[in-house]
């Protein structure tokens, strides 16, 4: 078989240098081909490029910073506002100064306008735009929205340059757009600043959100309510119808720091914080001209509530001023005048804290001490108080190391240790200033004249250096003398028994409390070292006088033993009868029920507080029977009574509380349980809930609105809620909680009754009511039952409220 011979194909007649040769040769041929394309295309771009300025510095008034076309005196005048439509804020050239044509041509503050030409004189730009899309004008405040403009004029009205400028995030540079026909578009950074930390932006003196603050543009520095130089002599503060009055003590100077009250009354001053209204009237500052003096009325100064007279001396001569506060705006700022002799004729703005600092209570404004009844240290004998007719005596019995009281007048019973603490501590606690002249007839001080008396007796306290208890300083003790010698054997003789010394005598200091003015009362001090009135808060001396009953010990009365529970209860209130009884609902839950006057289910919760109430009762248990007939206690013969139907596993019996006439302030009660009989004496305040209107407890049907209120309370009703006249009685709270219904209801205005007469925490506050709402169950049952504008009146266990239906 023949083998046919290979064709040899083209590749292998080259050797391999050959083929590497050959490629190399195509690379070169396509890097020439590329070469020449690039060299094309520089070509083509450097024939069609236009030709572009060199990049330079262009200043914003025109010119360069070599030959500037111009410059400070040249600007007559400065136009700011922000926004295509904003109003604009004008400063004018008057001759050589600037004025505020808004603010009635008020000169401008020099440095400010210096700073701001200074700025404006150097400013420059660069002569190409930083960034010429406009989608990017927002991020610098460049948008028609948000730009500030700056336009500024030269003679007759002509326009040397207008800009709207804005700034990048950290307001360290400025950018602006320039405005005009023929301005070139785009964004421009401003140079020539030289580096300075101070902006074109921020020389214009705009607030938070760009626009022109024009009380800093004014020039304020006249403005002194008390030269720095100045010696105040005298001070009045009017603030409504309080007015206070001061005067520097004669013969001291003002680093003393010495006042007198003058008027109302007389007392001494607390120099410290006279001081310090004086500090803040001698550095308060305006910061706006809000008009002119014949604007007063419209300021709310006409009829100003508060004011500010003072005299000082100053070069020796004794000047006078007035400062008088008027509206307040939404700023927090107050308008305000001062009359002096070289004040300015303006009404200004400045901020309202000045109002907080100068217009104080007249009682943090004076020197107050420890009233001190007794001295320090001394154990008490016994504490008699006398509030019109009531007098509460405390006697005090002390066992070794521990001291008992007795609760001695008007019932001799034990008293409770905590409510005597308490009082001593307020005793003790009791402040005030000294008056330094007073007509003791006038304010009802005296054994014959005041109706609130407070008498302390307590024995002598040792001297500091006795050793012997006789009182007598520095005395050896009876015995031997240092050095003699005791005679021993038949020398010696029997001691002498001495007779038993007497007790010391008691000392007794006694409070009289005349009548309140404002929220001050006057007490005199009556000791065995003499006479001293005070002023004290009104508040804290009436909280010295409780009823006899809050010094009584009281105890349970244990309506409820282990195992025990109410199974039904009916209370007679006068006419009114509700009876509740504990019975099987369809889901075999226990629920109450309303027997009488309706029958249906009750509020569980409110039915619930009652029972409780009512099982954790505490009286002063007497250990004498009262006369039943005298205080109308037992069947038919009380009118209020609450009979418990109490269980114990299939055993039922009956507790009857009888309540009957009050004795030394308190409810006369009597329980009667099987055969036995119990007298307790019981405070008012602790029955409130177990005579509620038997609406109170209904379900209430849905219901929402908003309501106002005014609460009135009186003395010793809740711990909770103080009266604003600390010695009101019930029926004065509520013949003033009717009066003030009628008034609301013949048209007064409702928010200024609360903020006269509220005594609620919040007075103006407005409630939203509705069934789950968070108060007494009175409140909001009189809030249903109201229409919108109707007024209605309640009582609870806060007090009486006058309750407006608003919505």
């Amino acid at each position: 078989m023949t083998e046919e011979p290979k064709t040899e194909s083209r590749a292998e007649r080259f050797t391999p240098d050959e083929v590497i040769a050959k490629q190399r040769n195509k690379q070169l041929i396509i890097l020439v081909c590329v070469i020449v394309v690039l060299a094309a295309l520089v070509a083509i771009t450097r024939a069609t490029r236009k030709t572009e300025a060199p990049l330079k510095e262009i200043l914003l008034l025109g010119g360069t910073a070599d030959s500037p076309l111009v410059s400070k005196t040249d600007i007559k005048q400065i136009q700011i506002w922000k926004g295509e439509n904003g109003k604009h804020f004008v400063l004018n050239r008057d001759g050589e100064d600037w004025v505020v044509p808004s603010r009635f041509n008020a000169p401008v503050d020099e440095k400010g306008m210096d700073d701001l030409l200074k700025t404006l004189i150097k400013a420059a730009r660069l002569n190409r735009a930083s960034a010429a899309d406009e989608s990017k004008y927002f991020l610098y405040g460049l948008d028609d929205e948000n730009a500030v403009h700056l336009r500024v004029l030269g003679d007759k009205d002509n326009e040397i340059m207008h800009v709207m400028i804005g700034k990048d995030e950290t307001g360290s540079r400025d950018f602006v757009r320039l405005v005009g026909e023929d301005a070139p578009k785009g964004i421009f950074e401003l140079t020539g600043l030289g580096g300075e930390f101070d902006t074109l932006y921020g020389a214009m003196n705009l607030d938070t959100d760009g626009q022109p603050r024009a009380g800093s543009w004014i020039d304020l520095s006249d403005f002194r309510v008390l030269p720095i130089d100045a010696e105040l002599q005298t001070i009045e503060l009017k603030d409504g119808d309080s007015a206070l009055k001061f005067k520097r003590k004669p013969g001291t100077n003002e680093s003393d720091d010495a006042w007198l009250l003058t008027s109302p009354r007389a007392g001494v001053a607390d120099g410290t914080a006279i001081h310090a209204i004086v500090d803040a009237l001698r550095m308060y500052s305006v910061s706006d001209i809000a008009g002119q003096a014949g604007d007063a009325a419209k300021f709310g100064l006409g009829s100003s509530k508060k004011q500010v007279s003072f005299s000082y001396m100053l070069d020796g001569k004794l000047q006078n001023a007035q400062l008088t506060f008027g509206n307040t705006n939404d700023e927090s700022d107050v308008a305000l005048s001062l009359s002096a002799s070289d004040a300015p004729r303006y009404i200004y703005w400045g901020s309202d804290f000045i109002l907080n600092r100068v217009f104080r209570k007249l009682s943090d404004v004076m020197k107050k001490e420890r009233v001190g009844l007794v001295p320090d240290g001394a154990n008490l004998d016994s504490l008699t108080l006398r509030e019109g007719g009531n007098t509460t005596r405390l006697k005090r019995t002390a066992v070794g190391a521990n001291a008992t009281w007795t609760l001695e007048q008007p019932i001799e019973f034990e008293a409770d240790r905590l409510a005597v603490s308490n009082l001593l501590t307020g005793l003790n606690a009791l402040q005030g200033y000294r008056a330094t002249s007073v007509d003791k007839q006038a304010l009802g001080l005296g054994p014959d004249l005041s109706t609130r008396v407070i008498t302390a007796v307590y024995p002598p306290q040792k001297a500091d250096d006795d050793k012997d208890g006789d009182d007598t300083p520095g005395a050896e003790p009876d015995g031997d003398k240092p050095g003699e010698e005791k005679p021993t054997g038949e020398d010696e003789k029997p001691a002498e028994e001495k007779p038993e010394e007497p007790k010391p005598e008691l000392k007794t200091a006694t409070l009289y409390f005349g009548r309140i003015d404002g929220d001050e009362v006057p007490v005199l001090r009556v000791t065995e070292e003499g006479e001293q009135v005070f002023w004290v808060n009104a508040g804290a001396a009436a909280r010295l006088f409780q009823l006899p009953s809050s010094y009584m010990k009281l105890t349970g009365l244990q309506l409820l033993k282990t195992g025990e529970k109410v199974q039904g209860l009916l209370i007679n209130n006068g006419d009114t009868i509700l009876q509740l009884t504990n019975d099987t609902g369809n889901g075999g839950d226990q629920l109450w029920h309303i027997k009488q006057p309706w029958d249906e289910i009750a509020d569980q919760s409110e039915a619930s507080m009652m029972l409780r109430a009512i099982s954790m009762i505490q009286g002063a248990k007497l250990s004498e029977p009262l006369d039943a007939d005298q205080y109308k206690l037992g069947e038919g013969k009380s009118t209020r009574q609450v009979d418990l139907q109490i269980t114990k596993g299939e055993a039922v019996e009956t507790a009857t509380l009888y309540f009957g006439e009050t004795k030394d302030g308190m409810v006369t009660g009597l329980l009667k349980r099987g055969d036995s009989e119990d007298f307790y004496l019981f405070r008012p305040a602790d029955l409130f809930q177990f005579f509620v209107s038997p609406k109170d407890l209904r379900v209430l049907k849905p219901f929402s609105g908003k309501v106002r209120h005014i609460l009135i309370t009186w003395k010793g009703h809740s711990d909770r809620v103080s009266p604003k006249d600390p010695e009101r009685t019930e029926q004065q709270a509520w013949k003033l909680a009717n009066e003030i219904a009628e008034r609301g209801r013949n048209g007064e205005d409702f928010v200024e009754l609360q903020k006269q007469y509220n005594e609620d925490g919040d007075a103006t506050h407005v409630y939203d009511v509705d069934p789950t709402a968070q108060l007494v169950k009175q409140f909001l049952r009189v809030s249903s039952e109201l229409k919108v504008g109707e007024i209605g009146v309640v009582e609870s266990a806060y007090g009486i409220h006058v309750i407006k239906r608003i919505e």
